[in-house]
């Protein structure tokens, strides 16, 4: 599937400020570019000055400017090509389309804008479906005076790659996800008892959340798309099962006693002849999906039914039981048992493939394995390179992927080998809990407590986009207040402050004042963070082991560093070093200065009874809210205050390196005095 040029390891996932244009004011043939006002993982948008005209226009330009692949390049002429065919007072105009010493770009009209969903209708009436819709596509009319909004960035479809919440109100995160019949929505479930239902290519909600009555902590909901896609069927933690109406977001029916148990999973017929529920009383229960009746005697399972597939037909049942490990397959017809497939540990999500021949199975021993339906024999077997992986087939049945611990790969149906590098976890979201194919097979939707959009072909851009800082969410502007002693981190930056995902608890800072902010009386710049890895890789992973080269380029008698850890576990108590800031004097000489928990900062949660005062830091700020999942824990972040004994010597730039233990340092602010 990919080329050597398409390789995504082989793509530069960081700002190049050699490889495109970077300078402000520069001429750029027609053009004098101003200031980037949008920077995504595929190209970057400056405000520009068309000098032959003598008009502001916006100017798009691909990223890796000459070092473009191919195929990136194909993409992003196919980009302003479908922009250029649309006309409408909301989407803007594309004036020209060119290349300028081997940089390809197109300029555009900047902005006239009307309305987002005028503009988002028009392009799918013509054939344009933006899968982009994020803020940094979006610019407010502020010249016009009527605060309306416009689309800068339309897109083929080819590239897809949304990003929004699946569950804002969750604090334990998504569960499981399912796409309609139809490819357009997608339904999200969390461990809260909460789901909901959202139209794919605006990623906005179709529905109010559907809610258990009686929300708890843990009170997953289980549910399933009607092949129409018109209605979720759905349990709960309690042994309820509910009909809800999509469009309405209106609970139709409730069967109150449908087990002694909880609900584990929900299955749906191809043709809507039944429901199937498979509960930890171990029963599979058929259910007529008008009158929510059962059809017959329930199948007695081998064990908790933990989840399961219905085959391409209808006619077969796979059920697989989590704790035991057992696995059978069941003729729905006549109730009876198939094949009992052997045990390797707890079985993970499983599902059949589109012509109903094969099932392919995850397990907690991270392999992802292939079986014939037929005779029940194991076809093959691969490991997935993380624990208990999700699994599933593409429907056109050429693909099997597997998500789980260590993110999601694609997988050659026929081989299981992987097609597809490793889509981590994005910034220290937990692991991938649920993912499904479009029935055009091309797409997949998956997530930790984020819906994403992916294409299969081509796949060069979207590694970069998952492993690093979100281009949607663009780092506010510096304060013109901000001076040299405030340094300047943004090039660093790899986490936003004001957004959740920096851990499994969707902790932020959102509390935090942004901007030129004085604290503890000093004046720190806080816009963005830099979070390093750590060994407890399952959370912080993508992040970096160290950051070099920081520029200071000044002299000073102080530095104040504003940071904190996360993780910090038993190291609290062990005084252990968890990193090291590395200071290069102008005059080649070094100094080293660790970060020691309980000394020099600390875990970034506290309790009212931890103290605020350390061996050489003070905690500088404090969130007043809860966060995480404990209604005790706050935020803290530490200032950490270096004496600089040598402060007529210029310092040149910092390091700033964790010591890969299970700490996983971050940086807010560098200020020096």
């Amino acid at each position: 599937m990919l080329s050597e040029d398409d390789d995504p390891s082989k793509t530069n996932t960081e700002k190049p400020e050699d490889q495109s244009v970077a300078s402000k004011g520069r001429i750029f043939g027609d053009y004098e570019l101003i200031e980037e006002i949008a920077h995504g993982g595929m190209g970057v948008v400056w405000r520009a000055q068309q000098l032959s005209l003598r008009r502001t226009v916006a100017v798009k330009m691909l990223l890796l400017g000459q070092f473009a692949s191919e195929s990136a390049i194909e993409r992003f002429k196919r980009e302003a090509a479908a922009a250029a065919s649309l006309r409408h007072p909301a989407i803007v105009t594309i004036h020209d389309v060119g290349e300028f010493e081997g940089q390809h770009y197109f300029s555009m009209e900047f902005v006239e804008g009307r309305t987002l969903a005028d503009a988002v209708a028009y392009a799918h009436q013509h054939g344009v479906i933006h899968r982009d819709i994020k803020p940094s596509n979006i610019l407010l009319d502020i010249g016009g005076g009527d605060g309306q909004l416009a689309i800068y960035d339309a897109s083929t479809g080819e590239a897809a790659m949304d990003d929004f919440p699946l569950h804002p109100s969750s604090r334990a995160g998504l569960y499981r996800i399912q796409v309609d019949p139809t490819g357009n929505r997608v339904l999200a479930m969390g461990r809260n008892g909460l789901a909901r239902v959202y139209e794919i290519a605006t990623a906005k909600p179709v529905t109010p959340f559907l809610e258990h009555p009686l929300v708890q902590e843990e009170n997953t909901l289980y549910g399933a798309f009607s092949p129409n896609g018109e209605r979720v069927f759905s349990g709960d933690d309690h042994g309820v099962v509910r009909v809800w109406s999509v469009p309405e977001g209106r609970l139709l029916r409730t069967w109150t006693n449908a087990h002694n148990g909880p609900v584990n999973f929900v299955l749906s017929h191809p043709k809507a002849r039944f429901v199937v529920t498979l509960a930890a009383d171990g029963s599979a229960k058929r259910w007529d999906p008008e009158k929510m009746e059962p059809q017959d005697h329930p199948l007695q399972l081998d064990g908790p039914g933990g989840h399961g597939a219905i085959s391409p037909d209808g006619k077969k049942l796979m059920a697989a039981c989590w704790k035991t490990g057992d696995l059978t397959l069941w003729d729905l017809e006549d109730g009876r048992l198939l094949h009992r497939f052997p045990r390797f540990g707890e079985v993970s999500f499983s599902g059949f493939s589109p012509d109903g021949t094969r099932m392919v199975t995850g397990w907690m021993d991270g392999f992802v394995r292939v079986w014939d339906v037929a005779s029940g024999t194991l076809l093959h077997a691969t490991p997935s390179g993380g624990r208990n992986p999700r699994t599933g087939y593409s429907l056109d049945g050429r693909f099997i992927a597997a998500a789980g611990s260590e993110g999601l790969s694609v997988r050659d149906a026929e081989t299981g080998e992987p097609v597809t590098p490793t889509l981590v976890p994005q910034w220290g979201e937990r692991y991938i809990n649920g993912f499904a194919f479009l029935p055009n097979g091309s797409a997949i939707v998956g997530g930790g407590g984020y819906g994403k959009l992916w294409n299969l072909e081509p796949m060069e851009r979207l590694p970069a986009e998952w492993t690093r800082l979100d281009p949607r969410l663009s780092v506010p502007r510096r304060d013109d207040a901000a001076t040299a002693r405030q340094i300047d981190l943004e090039p660093f930056y790899n986490q936003l402050l004001k957004r959740g995902g920096h851990d499994f608890s969707n902790v932020d800072f959102s509390e935090l004042p942004m901007g030129t902010q004085t604290i503890e009386g000093v004046t720190f710049d806080l816009r963005g963070l830099i979070q390093l890895n750590s060994a407890h890789s399952y959370y912080v992973r993508s992040y970096p082991p160290s950051v070099t080269g920081i520029p200071i380029r000044q002299g000073c008698r102080r530095l104040h560093m504003l940071h904190a850890a996360q993780f910090a576990g038993g190291e609290k108590s062990k005084r252990t070093s968890v990193g090291r800031y590395v200071l290069h004097f102008a005059d080649g000489q070094q100094a080293e200065l660790p970060m020691v928990i309980g000394e020099d900062l600390d875990e970034w949660w506290f309790t009212k009874s931890e103290p605020d005062r350390l061996k050489h830091a003070t905690r500088a700020w404090k969130s007043k809210s809860p966060v995480g999942m404990s209604v005790s824990h706050r935020l803290s972040l530490w200032k950490r205050t270096y004496e600089n004994p040598r402060p007529g010597v210029e310092i040149a730039s910092i390091d700033f390196v964790s010591a890969m233990r299970v700490a996983a340092p971050f940086l807010v602010a560098i200020t020096v005095e």
